[in-house]
Formats: C-alpha cells, sequence, structure tokens
C-alpha cells in the first residue's frame, strides 16, 4: 500500500523513534519498522522487517526480505530485483512477467513460464555495514557482522563477519578469529536491552564478549 508521510507526520513518527522524509512510501502491509531506525533512502514494498538502530541512505526495494538491527547501509546502494533468464529463446520479460504477458500477449493462447528462480529475497543480517555504491544480487544473504567494501558486485551468500571486496565481491579477511566469531554469534548481543549493553565495552573485543557472556548467561530479555 502506498502512504504519504506529511511534515507533521513525521515529527510524530520521530517521536516514536522512526525517521522518515515526507514523501510517499510503498508498505506492505506486514511491514514492520523497528524504532529507532532512520530511512532516508526510501522505501519500495518495504521489507518484512526492518530491525532497530539501523539507518539506510539507499531504497530498500521490494527484493530486500529483511534489515536487522544495527545495521549501516551508505548511499547509492542498489539491491537487486527481477533477474531475466538467460536459457530461453528470449530474456524478454514477455514470456514470464505476468503483467506484461497480460498486457502483451491478449488473444495468443498459452500461460507464462514460470517465475520459479528469477525472484530472489536479500536478507541482511544484524550489525552488517553496506558501503557506497556496492550492488547485491538478489537471493543473496549477507550474515551477521559482515563488512560490504565500497563498489562491491555481491553475487553470492556473506558469510557472518566477513569482509569483502571487489567485482565480484571476495572475502579479503575475517573480523574476528573462528573462536570470536563463534562467541559472538552465541552471544547474539543485538538482541538485548540497551541498559544491559551500557555495560559492555564495545571497543575492546575480548573484554565485550567476557562482560556479554557473563551477563547474557542470565538475561533473556528482547529489545526494547
Amino acid at each position: 500500500m502506498r502512504i504519504t508521510v506529511s511534515v507533521a507526520d513525521q515529527a510524530v513518527l520521530r517521536r516514536k523513534g522512526i525517521w522518515l522524509d515526507p514523501r510517499d512510501y510503498d508498505i506492505a502491509p506486514h511491514t514492520l519498522l523497528e524504532p529507532p531506525c532512520n530511512i532516508r533512502g526510501g522505501l519500495s514494498w518495504a521489507p518484512d522487517f526492518f530491525g532497530a538502530f539501523s539507518y539506510t541512505w539507499s531504497p530498500i526495494v521490494s527484493s530486500v526480505a529483511l534489515v536487522g538491527r544495527y545495521c549501516s547501509i551508505a548511499a547509492n546502494v542498489k539491491f537487486a530485483r527481477l533477474e531475466h533468464p538467460i536459457s530461453g529463446l528470449t530474456t524478454s520479460g514477455i514470456t514470464y512477467h505476468p503483467e506484461f504477458w497480460e498486457e502483451w500477449t491478449e488473444g495468443i493462447a498459452g500461460n507464462p513460464l514460470p517465475m520459479t528462480g528469477r525472484w530472489g529475497a536479500i536478507t541482511i543480517g544484524n550489525d552488517v555495514w553496506i558501503g557506497e555504491n556496492a550492488y547485491v544480487r538478489g537471493g543473496v544473504n549477507i550474515g551477521d557482522g559482515a563488512v560490504i567494501g565500497s563498489d562491491a558486485v555481491v553475487t553470492k551468500d556473506v558469510p557472518p563477519y566477513a569482509v569483502v571486496v571487489g567485482n565480484p565481491a571476495r572475502i579479503v579477511r575475517m573480523r574476528f578469529s573462528e573462536q570470536i566469531i563463534e562467541q559472538l554469534l552465541k552471544v547474539r548481543w543485538w538482541q538485548y536491552k540497551r541498559a544491559d549493553l551500557a555495560r559492555i565495552r564495545f571497543t575492546e573485543i575480548e573484554s565485550a564478549l567476557e562482560d556479554g557472556l557473563r551477563v547474557f548467561c542470565f538475561l533473556k530479555l528482547p529489545l526494547d
């Protein structure tokens, strides 16, 4: 459905912790925008979930199914939508896209080719940073803690805490050791309240994990 956010609406939403500029947005009925979040690039049939403390300067389009918490998405990031098949007689959308089929093939017998495999949902984990001008192919899953370098062309899944750059994007390093990554994925610090996170020394990863494992073993509370 399409909604229009006015200047007055913007003020109300900001008080609720959601930053949307005054403009038109296409939002699915089931979309959950979890405050606080900052969506400056626009929404086109928004994802199922856009997590708290995440922001984007790029449009979130229909192929993006999920954006986790604490994500940072820079400007001019492109999320792919439909991919055309290349193994048939033609790559034209007239052969498989329902709208094109109905509009351009009236009176022609037969049915459009199946859409299977040509639409791919993109999922973005928690604590993901996507640099400026990156491109993410449909169907790609970006793991928790991953970093996508500027101008990277991401054509396949990115493991948690991997740093990828280039065209096509390749892993140049992992943010942390295997042991630390395993602990981070176990702790899942982004699930907890800000009051709990205030105790964590974020700039010192070993200390943060030590604090986190001690605190989070007893606290199983969702984010405010």
